[in-house]
C-alpha cells in the first residue's frame, strides 16, 4: 500500500504510522486488528488525523539506505500537507523510530520555522543499535544499508552520531518535543540459524524518555500489532495522544490584552527596538525582513502619528491555521487609540499562540476602521 491518508483530521493532530525493516503497513496489523483501524472507531479522537508512510525496506532493497527513506518521508510531509499541522505524532516501529529521528535532525529548520508539535511513539526502537541485526548480516551474507546502520557496534558512525545529535536536540529543543518508548517483552522465536534472542534489548528501546514501559507477552513483532482496543500497547497510544492533545495553555482575552499594550507601550516611549523583542520570530519573513525594516517602518509609519493622547480597547477577532501564514491560533486585539498629529485611529496588534503556551506579536497594523481585523 503506498503512502497515504487513512484519515483527514480538523488539522490539529495526525498520527503518522512508520514501519521497520522488511515490513510495511501490515507491520501494524494483527489477524484481528489494523492499528490505524482501532484508532479512528474510538469516539474520542474523530478529529485525529491518520497517516501511513511507506517506503522500500526489504532485505533486497539492498542500495536503498535509510537516509533515502528519509528524503522521501520529508517529501511526503509536503505533498500530502501534513506540515499544516499542529501536531504530529509519528508511531514507529523498530527501525521507523531511527528514520523519524533522524529526520527531525535533518530537517530541524522547517519543524522550527513552523513549530508543529512532534511527539514519538517509539516501539521496541534500535535506538542505539541491535546484535540481532548483526547476526543476520552474518547469516545472509548480503549487505543492506538498512540493516546496516542497525548494527550495535563501536564502528557504526551513523546510529552513533543519530544518537548524539538527536540526545542534543531533545535536550534544547526549538520546538516541542515529547515521547514515549515500548519495550520488547520476549524474544522471537529461533529460526534456522538464529538464537532464541530479543531483538531490541531494553538499553537500546528505553534511551530518552522518561517511563518506558514493556509491554508484558510482546516479542519483536507482536509488540506492534494490538489485537484490539483493549490491548496494551493501544491503550498507552490512546492515552499518550489524549494527553498530548490538550488546547495550548493561556487562551484568556485578558492575556492576548496584555501582550499587545505591553507592545504598544514600548512603542509608545520611542522604543521599537524594545517592541521587536515581542515579537514572534516567525514573524520575520512573513511580515517583516528583519529588525532593520521594522526600525523603518516605525519611523515613517508610526513616527509621524505623535504622541499617544488617549487609547482604549475596542474587541478581538481569532483565526485558526490562516491560509499563507505559520500554522497556529492567532488573536487580534483592537484598540482605538488617539494620536496627537493624526486625531483617533485603530490600532490591530495580532498575537500567536507558541508551542510552549506562550503568545508573541505577530503583527501590528493601522487602520481606519477600529472593527477591522
Amino acid at each position: 500500500m503506498p503512502s497515504g491518508w487513512y484519515r483527514k483530521g480538523d488539522g490539529r493532530t495526525t498520527v503518522v504510522f512508520v514501519h521497520g525493516i522488511n515490513s510495511s503497513a501490515d507491520g501494524f496489523r494483527s489477524s484481528s486488528a489494523f492499528w490505524p483501524d482501532l484508532l479512528a472507531k474510538d469516539e474520542d479522537l474523530d478529529g485525529l488525523g491518520i497517516y501511513s508512510f511507506e517506503y522500500r525496506s526489504g532485505i533486497t532493497a539492498s542500495k536503498y539506505s535509510l537516509g533515502d527513506a528519509v528524503d522521501l518521508l520529508a517529501h511526503a510531509l509536503k505533498f500530502d500537507d501534513l506540515l499544516s499541522c499542529q501536531r504530529l505524532i509519528f508511531v514507529c516501529h523498530s527501525m521507523g523510530g531511527n528514520l523519524v529521528r533522524r529526520l527531525l535532525i535533518s530537517r530541524v529548520t522547517e519543524f522550527s520555522r513552523r513549530q508543529i508539535e512532534i511527539g514519538l511513539f517509539l516501539i521496541a526502537s534500535p535506538s542505539i543499535g541491535s546484535h540481532y541485526a548483526n547476526l543476520i548480516g552474518l547469516v545472509s551474507g548480503k549487505y543492506n544499508l538498512q540493516l546496516d546502520s542497525l548494527k550495535f557496534s563501536q564502528d557504526n558512525t551513523w546510529l552513533i552520531d543519530l544518537d548524539k545529535d538527536f540526545r542534543s536536540l531533545i535536550a534544547s529543543p526549538p520546538f516541542k518535543i515529547f515521547g514515549k518508548e515500548l519495550i520488547e517483552d520476549l524474544p522471537i522465536k529461533p529460526g534456522r540459524f538464529l538464537p532464541k534472542l530479543q531483538v531490541v534489548p531494553y538499553h537500546s528501546a528505553a534511551r530518552y524518555f522518561g517511563e518506558p514501559i514493556k509491554i508484558p507477552g510482546s516479542d519483536h513483532s507482536s509488540i506492534s500489532k494490538p489485537d484490539s482496543r483493549d490491548a496494551d500497547q493501544h491503550k498507552i497510544l490512546i492515552q499518550f495522544i489524549k494527553e498530548n492533545s490538550t488546547p495550548l495553555k493561556g487562551n484568556s482575552t485578558a492575556q492576548h490584552r496584555t501582550i499587545a499594550e505591553n507592545f504598544l507601550e514600548r512603542l509608545d516611549r520611542n522604543d521599537p527596538s524594545g517592541a521587536w523583542e515581542l515579537m514572534d520570530p516567525l514573524a520575520i519573513g512573513v511580515v517583516v525582513a528583519d529588525l532593520e525594516e521594522f526600525l523603518e517602518l516605525f519611523e515613517n509609519v508610526r513616527g509621524p502619528l505623535g504622541s499617544r493622547i488617549s487609547r482604549s480597547f475596542a474587541g478581538t477577532n481569532g483565526a485558526v491555521d490562516p491560509s499563507g501564514y505559520p500554522s497556529g491560533r492567532y488573536q487580534t486585539i483592537i484598540f482605538r487609540t488617539e494620536f496627537a498629529e493624526c486625531g483617533k485611529l485603530a490600532e490591530n496588534v495580532t498575537v500567536r499562540a507558541l508551542w510552549n503556551g506562550d503568545w508573541r506579536v505577530f503583527g501590528y497594523l493601522i487602520t481606519d476602521d477600529k472593527l477591522a481585523p
